[in-house]
């Protein structure tokens, strides 16, 4: 057990979390380099070009219902007689495939077993990812840092018990208690402060959202089916495993199979006019919204989004500058927990530090969508231009984002300068800058 008044979680380097708290979901900031753990300002870097995947997560658009054409692999069994399983009505195999004992990996092998079982398990897979593209759609989405001292103000309004336990805290440690005084031939006593015994209550709300039963998502749904075929492949070179002696065409066929079961109906500017297709962010708590620009991004992944004017100002990290969260800059303190000092502006740092947008409801549209009840986007302007007029009674920030990322970018020495480069995104380069990343610079 720590000593009175030591929280263990400071004996460690400060980690950055994005955490949804209300459908159980965090990633770690910067999940790319699993070998280290990614600060806000680190995450600026644009000489990186680190992302999480936000316009993946946040977009609400038309879904396929439909499942892609698929031909059927020449590697697969085809018997003669359909075994008792391939007899099955669709619907109980779709019963059995979306069974919660079932993990990828089981899904994927049964589907190796045969064509007709290979068929049903990439319909489940292209449902399961289209069912979970946009998942934080409207949810509370913030950024936090382990050594955080308080929660967000919409975190508070979201679980109430919370600010009970905060005033708890406080109550404990403003307290003076006597204490006897030190030192020979002094007699009496002085006040002192309570001691608090472990983690304060935002860290253990913190801790819980991370560790206790949370799914780590990373951004791309068809990552969890891509990992379990790959592993399945692997383990196909043992005797009795489904799928032993695969060709390497046939495993080629799999691969694309499953790739196409994972695409879901992403806009691609080069596909259409341009200049129709205009995304906003919209932060549906404050009744803001920027907008935004997509680009073509390499094949078999979604558009790169970045905000509209601000070529190299990406939509993760417009995010990141506004949903970070540890707490205390709002009482003075002069740095981020973890030692990432900003300059000597205390309105830079209450950027990162206390991020007012932490704990907001997000979502990517476009402008002419008409969005249902339920969230989901109609894709077509018969019905109304609904999101048009959510932003006629909104603000646009979108000049004030960038003219942020400027700011925080001039007062960090460890920043590139946003503007002064440019990053021009032709498809060639971002073919380039996303598989070829550069390693982060450590100053000496």
């Amino acid at each position: 057990m720590c000593p009175p008044g030591v929280d263990q979680t400071c004996r460690t380097t400060c980690r950055w979390n994005l955490l949804v708290p209300t459908i159980h979901q965090h990633q770690a900031l910067g999940h790319a380099r699993r070998s280290e753990f990614l600060s806000p300002l680190e995450f600026l870097d644009r000489k990186q070009r680190i992302d999480f995947g936000a316009f993946g997560l946040l977009a609400r658009y038309p879904l396929h219902s439909s499942t892609p054409a698929i031909r059927s692999s020449p590697v697969l069994n085809r018997t003669a007689s359909s075994s008792a399983l391939e007899s099955l009505p669709a619907e109980l195999l779709s019963n059995i495939l979306t069974g919660p004992e079932l993990e990828a990996k089981d899904i994927i092998n049964l589907g190796l077993a045969s064509t007709t079982l290979w068929l049903h398990t990439i319909a489940h897979v292209h449902h399961h990812t289209s069912t979970n593209t946009g998942s934080w759609a409207g949810e509370p989405l913030l950024c936090t840092g382990t050594w955080l001292t308080s929660l967000p103000p919409r975190i508070y309004e979201l679980e109430p018990a919370e600010r009970v336990k905060e005033a708890e805290y406080h109550a404990v440690i403003s307290e003076n208690v006597p204490a006897p005084l030190q030192g020979l031939g002094q007699a009496g006593t002085v006040a002192r402060q309570r001691v608090w015994w472990g983690p304060c209550p935002a860290r253990n709300w913190n801790y819980d959202n991370i560790h206790n039963d949370d799914e780590d998502v990373e951004g791309n749904s068809g990552t969890m089916w891509s990992r379990a075929l790959e592993k399945c492949l692997y383990e196909s070179n043992a005797d009795g495993v489904a799928g032993a002696g695969f060709e390497i065409m046939a495993k080629v066929r799999l691969w694309h199979d499953l790739l196409n079961a994972t695409q879901v109906s992403r806009p691609r500017p080069d596909e259409g006019e341009e200049e129709k297709e205009q995304w906003v962010l919209r932060n549906l708590t404050s009744h803001e919204y920027f907008r935004l620009r997509l680009h073509p991004s390499w094949r078999g992944h979604g558009p790169q989004a970045f905000v509209s004017g601000s070529r190299w100002l990406s939509l993760d990290q417009a995010l990141v500058m506004f949903i970070c969260w540890v707490g205390g800059a709002e009482n003075g303190e002069t740095s981020i927990p973890g030692g990432e000092v900003l300059g000597e502006g205390k309105r830079i740092r209450g950027v990162l530090g206390v991020g007012r947008w932490a704990g907001d409801r997000f979502d990517a549209v476009r402008t002419w969508t008409t969005l249902r009840k339920d969230g989901g986007g109609g894709g077509s302007k018969d019905g109304g231009d609904v999101v048009e007029e959510w932003m006629a009674k909104g603000k646009d920030v979108t000049d004030e984002v960038s003219r942020r990322a400027e700011e925080i970018s001039e007062s960090s020495p460890h920043l590139l300068s946003f503007g002064k480069e440019g990053f021009h995104c032709s498809r060639d380069h971002a073919d380039l800058v996303m598989c070829h990343r550069e390693a982060p610079h450590r100053p000496d």
